[in-house]
Order: C-alpha cells, then structure tokens, then sequence
C-alpha cells in the first residue's frame, strides 16, 4: 500500500480493482473489533455488488437497479459478487463457523439494497485461527452479531472510503 502512497488498504484496489456497487464504485474494505470476551474478529469484504450500496440504511420503496439498465444484455450472476472473510481467534466449531456466516450475511443487507439477488454470487467464509476449543451458545450470538457489524463497516469502507 506504501508503494500506493496509502496507509488504508480500503478502496478500488486489489480485489476491488473496477468494482461496482451498483451506481457507485465498488472496492474493498476492512475492519475489526474486541469482543467482550477479549477475542479479536475482522472482516474483510470484496464489494461489486448487484445492488445500489448507501451510506446510512437502504430507502424502502422503489428499488433501483442501475446495473440492470446499464448491462441489461449480461446479467447472468458471473459480474456480481460480494465476497468475504470473518477471522476471528475465539474457537468456532464448523457448525458455529457456519451460524457465524449466516449471521454476517445480514450485514451486507444493511448496505446493499436488492442483495442476494439472482444476479449476485454474495458468500462469506468465516474462520478460526484458535487451535483448540469450543465457544458457548452466547459466545456464538455476539461474535456473528459483531460480524454481520464488521461486514456493514467494511462494505462501507470499500465503497465510500
């Protein structure tokens, strides 16, 4: 990123290289908290999504589908994605990895509004780097609700900087 003349490796660079976000530049963006346990989790998110992207929360109502209007002809799903990674150190079982990244999802539709459509090829991977242990029930529903948190901030951070 130094080479860049960046300290912020959020943007229309790597992987967000010419994304969109519907109307709007698409990019890349990452973030990350402390969990109250002491645990850290980070996500970072790939946006070049189907949907309008937005600021604060999506306008109910109409939908807009830029994208639809400008490539009407090459809608198949192969040019849209969001795509991302949720690392945290807490011990996640495979199924809890798997809730966690169900719960993440919701992230995305706090930004993106249509998400998940048939247009869009939108999945999260989630991953442990502890080698040993398992979280509990409660441990489970404040790590994914931090990361569907991560996952808004960072899709933020790739669109608006």
């Amino acid at each position: 990123f130094a080479a860049l003349g960046r300290n912020d490796p959020s943007g229309p660079i790597g992987a967000g290289h010419g994304a969109r976000a519907g109307s709007r530049r698409g990019g890349i963006g990452s973030t990350g908290a402390t969990l109250s346990s002491g645990h850290h989790i980070g996500a970072l998110v790939a946006v070049n999504s189907f949907g309008e992207a937005y600021e604060g929360a999506p306008p109910e109502g109409a939908v807009p589908m830029p994208k639809l209007r400008a490539r009407a002809a090459a809608m198949d799903g192969a040019g849209n994605t969001c795509i991302g990674a949720i690392a945290t150190d807490a011990p996640l079982t495979r199924a809890q990895a798997r809730r966690v990244a169900m719960m993440a999802h919701d992230g995305l539709a706090r930004v993106i509004r249509p998400i998940h459509t048939p247009f869009d090829g939108d999945s999260l991977f989630v991953m442990s780097t502890a080698t040993e242990g398992v979280s509990d029930n409660v441990t489970i529903a404040e790590i994914g609700t931090i990361a569907a948190d991560l996952v808004a901030r960072a899709v933020r951070r790739a669109v608006f900087g």
